[in-house]
């Protein structure tokens, strides 16, 4: 059992202005009353397929955005879980794919409300699923386990309805190989020699300048 300490919050009041002769002040204390969490022990769940730390009371759900792709053309995934958990700290769960395609997480977000003292939420695991070759697949099996905290005890729950079917298509490989030129890759430097003519260059032209303007007015006195 974790008690949870009082918090105390000091409140001040005051009454009238500053030219009346009754003017007061006067402070308070809230207090916040005693809570306490009782932590009780997760049964063994080493055994258990899909299972990541999970407490609550959720559903599943998902949404597959097409159903027809080429091979090697990733379509986008998402998997839903709503109802009652610490979304925050939610690990996105390993899709368990049929052998032929592969997964990657590119996105996660969550969005949480109160409703009757109750948090309740939904967390949203973004996927691409990328097939590797021509055929149909089924993606009913992907599953995932929690324990129910109400219940006492593990829940799994997997999609269904889901099925790709996947023409033939070619991959894709990283173009490793650069086609800039060499020289746009080559960091040129300008020659000293190059500024120091420029710059002697301005100094004359300036100093000449100078040189004929003090002439003019010597011959206009």
């Amino acid at each position: 059992t974790i008690n949870l300490p009082l918090y105390t919050y000091t409140c001040y009041l005051n009454s009238g202005s500053e030219d009346d002769y009754d003017e007061y002040s006067m402070s308070f204390d809230l207090l916040t009353e005693p809570v306490s969490i009782k932590s009780i022990q997760l049964p063994p769940h080493d055994t258990l397929v899909g299972y990541s730390g999970d407490v609550g009371r959720l559903q599943l759900s998902s949404r597959l955005f097409d159903d027809t792709t080429k091979a090697w053309e990733p379509i986008k995934f998402v998997l839903t879980l709503s109802g009652e958990c610490n979304f925050q700290f939610m690990i996105a769960p390993e899709l368990n794919l049929p052998k032929g395609l592969k997964s990657q997480l590119i996105n996660t977000s969550d969005s949480a409300l109160e409703y009757e003292k109750v948090f309740q939420g939904m967390k949203f695991f973004t996927y691409l699923i990328t097939p590797e070759a021509e055929g149909d697949y089924d993606l009913s099996g992907i599953n995932y386990t929690y324990f129910d905290s109400y219940k006492k005890e593990y829940i799994s729950v997997t999609t269904s309805g889901h099925k790709i079917h996947v023409n033939p298509g070619e991959k894709i490989d990283a173009d490793s190989e650069s086609n800039l030129p060499d020289s746009f890759l080559t960091r040129t430097r300008k020659k000293p020699t190059t500024l120091l003519v420029t710059l002697g260059s301005i100094l004359l032209v300036t100093a000449g300048f100078f040189f004929m303007r003090n002439k003019k007015k010597k011959k206009q006195r």
